[in-house]
């Protein structure tokens, strides 16, 4: 998503106390063409759902 859009989110969940983690991948795409956001993503993802399903 855009970084404008990404912004607007991170705002909405601040102003509501929502917990979140913001995360840039440079030169991303929805496709996660580039390997190291590709890798960046899945680490990211991975520690998302060990603390969620501990």
């Amino acid at each position: 998503m855009r970084k404008e859009q990404s912004v607007k989110m991170a705002k909405a969940l601040k102003k509501h106390g929502k917990e979140y983690e913001f995360i840039r991948l440079e030169n991303g795409d929805h496709y996660l063409s580039l390997y190291i956001n590709r890798l960046k993503f899945l680490t990211e993802t991975e520690k998302f759902l060990a603390d969620c399903l501990h």
